[in-house]
């Protein structure tokens, strides 16, 4: 037996290797013929199959500098967390990538669930970063441009009142903001260079205090500057008899001595009104710091959620590391 089994190995030795190996029957010690004899087609040979090879994989000995081996240590994360998807377009990459390397440097995740509970870590910490951003822009906005919101508001009410003053009772009505004072004031002046040039002369002077002061629902007009004008009016026009009631330069210098009253009460308002409005203006700073209730509302709820679930994920990955 132990001979036919040493002739058996030695004509297997001896066998071309197109050739298919004698099958030996270790019970009978026989040696089979081979699968294919010379007056046959021989049997065709199997595809070969090529390897391909990398010689630049083989070859390259990967980044040699600091900085190249900084940049390459997180390579095989470049299509799973490093996708921009998870970026807007004010957003910082930078910041983003030194979140990612930070948090990989103290997790290191082993595995694909591993992996997927990282990410979630990741993108949880950023929407909470994001949401400190939100609540910083809301107070923000609130500083910086509420006082320029105001300010353009109230020079909103001092062009409407310009335009159609009369009709709304006239300019320089109670609680009118400086701006509205001090086109109130220009008005004023325009109306004693009028007066000083020209006299009194209701036919340029009566639509601009209309504008100024307004009048009633019955088109009378109350007592103060606009009334005083009338009276001057009246008195200046020529009664019966060809004579005047007061001499006309009279009558002139006492108009321009209540426009001049006037302006200066006007003037001493408007300043008074923006000292006012300065003061109050660094309350409104301080108390915009505090954004509304229901911006707080929103951002303790996301704030506890997002904290909550990240605990969950730290909790579970690090779970997965200690079996």
């Amino acid at each position: 037996m132990r001979k036919v089994r040493k002739e058996s190995q030695q004509s297997d030795l001896n066998t071309p290797l197109t050739t298919a190996p004698a099958n030996t029957d270790r019970k009978q010690g026989t040696n089979l013929k081979p699968l294919c004899d010379k007056n046959q087609f021989p049997a065709p040979e199997p595809a070969k199959v090529e390897r391909v090879v990398e010689p630049s994989s083989r070859k390259s000995t990967g980044p040699r500098t600091p900085q190249g081996k900084q940049r390459s240590r997180y390579n095989a994360l470049k299509h799973g967390i490093f996708s921009r998807k998870l970026l807007l377009r004010n957003e910082s990459r930078a910041e983003y990538e030194s979140l990612l390397k930070g948090m990989y440097e103290d997790v290191k995740p082993e595995g694909t669930l591993a992996m997927e509970i990282f990410m979630d870590m990741v993108f949880n910490r950023w929407n909470k970063r994001r949401l400190h951003r939100g609540l910083n822009a809301e107070i923000a906005e609130n500083v910086e441009y509420s006082e320029f919101d105001r300010s353009a508001a109230q020079q909103a009410q001092d062009w409407a009142s310009e335009q159609c003053g009369g009709a709304l009772g006239g300019m320089l009505t109670p609680g009118c903001n400086h701006f509205v004072l001090r086109k109130g004031i220009e008005i004023l002046n325009q109306i004693r260079g009028s007066v000083e040039a020209r006299g009194i002369s209701l036919e340029i002077d009566y639509d601009l205090l209309k504008k100024l002061y307004g009048t009633d629902t019955d088109g009378k007009v109350q007592s103060g500057v606009f009334h005083c004008y009338l009276q001057a009016a009246a008195c200046a026009s020529v009664p019966q008899e060809g004579k005047q009631n007061l001499n006309p330069d009279e009558l002139k210098k006492n108009m321009i001595e209540v426009l001049d009253e006037e302006i200066r009460n006007q003037t001493a308002l408007e300043n008074a009104v923006l000292d006012i409005d300065r003061m109050r203006s660094k309350y409104r700073v301080d108390r915009a710091l505090v954004p509304s209730q229901r911006i707080l509302n929103l951002y303790m709820r996301y704030d506890t959620h997002l904290d909550r679930q990240f605990y969950r994920d730290l909790i579970v990955l690090a779970s997965r590391k200690t079996r």
